[in-house]
């Protein structure tokens, strides 16, 4: 069939021209797993003191997440008094630079303890707790490290919730969130720095989420309550960590939009728009019976 893949491990012929996985299998194209593709992060792209403290985060060991998973798979009971101890710790390590370890993230362990806590909606309550530690810092860099990581955990919820009604509730909050921290960040000293300014980066962010919000919602207005409903249940069956890679691969290519040439910003804009087509394409590709 013209524009579409066959998956070579179970033969489904549907995939979307251009996937790295099997929509039907969660097979990868390439034979690698997830945590073989990298994406390159939103905050390789960003400069100073926040890229780098973003970039020693990256390679840190799982440590916090993965101690409360072992808790919560050892019977513990989270009650609210535990769980706000959780989401301390948890926005501690993210924010904490650690010793260098290749090949592992944090984030990994925080999306698979977001699906253990079925009661509880763990990465919008750390959006909404990173939110206000960014609001309270009284200087840029730290106000955008904050930012930084509210972004990544904004993003981070592709690899838990399959509903699009819900995703794009979230991209709602976050364009909102970033414009309140945008408005933050104004009254702060300026620091002088090459390149876009803080200000900049949490607009762009703010933009992208704003973009990503309507078109969900525009293809979701072209669907029956019936169809959505199914693909909600079908994609809870399957990995969302496919859908983080494309949020994040769009978010790369939209802050690459920052300070570039008229010929970069054209091929930062198609790739951003191929990123979030291709998301729309395989979320919608499985066939109801």
């Amino acid at each position: 069939m013209m524009g579409r893949m066959r998956c070579p491990s179970c033969g489904y012929e549907s995939n979307p021209q251009g996937a790295e996985f099997c929509v039907a299998c969660g097979a990868y194209f390439n034979g690698k797993t997830p945590a073989e593709n990298p994406q390159q992060s939103v905050w390789q792209q960003m400069p100073g003191p926040q890229a780098q403290a973003a970039a020693s985060r990256q390679k840190a060991p799982v440590g916090t997440a993965g101690g409360w998973i072992s808790r919560v798979r050892g019977g513990e009971v989270i009650d609210d008094e535990k769980y706000a101890d959780l989401i301390a710790d948890c926005l501690d390590d993210i924010r904490r630079p650690s010793m260098p370890q290749a090949g592992a993230q944090p984030e990994e362990g925080l999306s698979d303890l977001a699906l253990m806590l079925e009661d509880r909606e763990l990465l919008p309550d750390m959006m909404s707790a990173m939110k206000a530690r960014s609001l309270g810092e009284g200087d840029r860099p730290s106000a955008m490290q904050s930012a930084n990581e509210y972004t990544f955990l904004a993003l981070e919820t592709f690899s838990v919730y399959t509903d699009l009604g819900d995703m794009a509730d979230i991209c709602a909050t976050a364009a909102s969130d970033l414009g309140d921290l945008c408005a933050h960040m104004k009254e702060l000293p300026e620091v002088q720095a090459k390149g876009p300014t803080q200000v900049e980066f949490l607009d762009n962010y703010a933009s992208f989420f704003t973009m990503m919000e309507g078109r969900m919602r525009a293809r979701m207005a072209e669907e029956s309550p019936e169809r959505l409903e199914y693909l909600s249940d079908y994609w809870a069956e399957k990995s969302g960590k496919r859908f983080t890679q494309l949020a994040y691969g769009a978010a790369n290519m939209n802050v690459q939009l920052l300070g570039s040439g008229w010929l970069s910003t054209k091929i930062a804009t198609k790739g951003r728009d191929m990123q979030l087509d291709t998301f729309i394409s395989i979320y919608f590709s499985p066939k109801q019976p």
